[in-house]
């Protein structure tokens, strides 16, 4: 539970709250009603948590530019509707970095990295972000990770593969990192790796079964806007603190971070944003199964393997990517074809979609041109199994490109990044948390027994 971050209300200035054209209008709340609403939905100690967290967010908020005032966070106000309807959303709060990557660590910790704007492209920014307490530690690496590739081992320590060796200048473009990081998130210092065998700006790396890591994609270190088509996989020590080694698998060129997700049978599929990112990758030989092109390329789309029952899930659900298209494909169907979806509600670029416990998506931030213009602060929730679009609660700040969103072990979602004018620039960051609608359909279960060991493909018991 991470206490203090989930307000029952989106705390905004008079006049800043964003309700949709179909939703009620915007009702204050009272400080009385408010905790009553908090008490009956999340329980008296997480209500008092979240009065808690309530001060220290005022607190922080009323340091950043521009910052509210005390008196106008005081005002507690339902965007869209109730929060059992549309969810709610906390009131930013100050970062110690730019969210442009973001990854939730087993210690409840969130290890956030990105560029140094001040240098040339070489340097990197990393911190360890604690919402729990909402202080943080820096551990920056030598290297530039922004821009990078990266996955969790199974043990919970990170992975993270290429990243940024040089800015763009007038004559070169970005030019890719061909290192490899480890990042132990319990002693929190980082571990360099065997070097790939040529930089990768935006890859994509994916864990296996086996703990391996297969890795894809991203321009090289040339600056020339060249793919490096290397298919590679990096093999993880044992040792927390220890060193790896990077074999190369094969060959194929993808677009910039290909969507990528393991199988249930091992195999890795790919699914756009290219045209023709569409196939299997063999990880054991690197053989690549070419299936139906998608009917133009999205880039800036967000992708997500469809939740599924235990045995796990081959239906890749792709959003949005300067267009309001949505599409699925079952890779493992005999013989895979992308199927169209309902269509969201607009054009969304850069939009970030988070799976929530009950099994359905949540679409938070994007914006409609370019990497920044057009910011859509309106969130988005999408049934599977219904096909419906349904518009949620509205965030605070732009979250376009450069913007991330992670679950958290409560169920809410944690929001940040957006480097761009509408998102606070490029040295500072805020962040937001949403509650989604089911936590105010009532008190939440207490798990009062449960086994501390259970068996692949046995049947349990969870007493509430």
């Amino acid at each position: 539970m991470i206490a203090g971050l989930g307000l029952l209300a989106l705390l905004v200035a008079p006049g800043l709250a964003a309700a949709s054209s179909t939703a009620p209008a915007s009702r204050p709340l009272t400080e009385e009603e408010l905790h009553r609403l908090e008490v009956a939905a999340l329980g008296p100690a997480h209500a008092a948590e979240h009065a808690r967290g309530l001060q220290r967010e005022a607190a922080a908020r009323s340091t950043l530019p521009g910052a509210l005032s005390t008196s106008a966070l005081a005002i507690h106000t339902l965007v869209a509707g109730e929060p059992r309807d549309v969810g709610f959303w906390t009131a930013p709060a100050p970062l110690p970095i730019v969210a442009v990557h973001a990854v939730l660590l087993p210690t409840g910790k969130i290890l956030l990295f990105t560029y140094d704007p001040a240098s040339d492209g070489t340097q990197g920014f990393t911190a360890v972000w604690d919402p729990e307490t909402g202080t943080s530690r820096r551990v920056d690496p030598p290297s530039n990770l922004w821009c990078s590739g990266h996955t969790v081992l199974p043990d919970g320590r990170v992975v993270v593969v290429g990243g940024n060796l040089a800015n763009s200048t007038a004559t070169e473009n970005n030019k890719g990192l061909n290192q490899i990081w480890v990042f132990n998130p319990f002693n929190e210092t980082w571990i360099r790796q065997p070097d790939m065998r040529r930089g990768r700006w935006y890859p994509t790396a994916t864990r296996l079964p086996s703990g391996k890591v297969l890795i894809t994609g991203g321009w090289d270190e040339t600056g020339t806007r060249t793919m490096n088509n290397d298919i590679e996989v990096f093999t993880p020590s044992s040792d927390p603190d220890g060193v790896g080694t990077v074999d190369l698998l094969g060959s194929r060129q993808f677009d910039l971070y290909p969507h990528q997700f393991l199988l249930p049978n091992g195999n890795v599929a790919v699914a756009g944003p290219g045209t023709a990112d569409t196939g299997i990758i063999d990880p054991t030989t690197g053989a690549w199964t070419q299936l139906p092109d998608l009917s133009f390329t999205r880039t800036t789309s967000s992708a997500v393997l469809a939740p599924a029952g235990p045995l796990g899930s081959g239906r890749i659900l792709l959003f949005g990517g300067n267009t309001a298209r949505a599409d699925a494909i079952d890779m493992l169907s005999p013989a895979p074809a992308w199927e169209p979806l309902a269509s969201l509600p607009e054009k969304r670029r850069n939009l970030n979609t988070v799976i929530l416990p009950d099994g359905t998506l949540l679409t938070v931030g994007g914006n409609t041109t370019g990497n920044y213009d057009g910011p859509l602060l309106e969130s988005l929730l999408y049934d599977p199994q219904s096909n419906v679009w349904t518009r949620l609660a509205s965030q605070t700040d732009a979250r376009g490109y450069h913007s991330t969103a992670l679950l958290l072990p409560d169920g809410r979602v944690w929001s940040a990044g957006d480097d761009g004018p509408f998102g606070g620039g490029n040295s500072t960051d805020t962040y937001e948390i949403y509650s989604p609608p089911y936590l105010s359909h009532g008190p939440r279960p207490t798990i009062t027994s449960a086994p501390s060991t259970v068996a692949l493909g046995s049947t349990f018991a969870v007493g509430t």
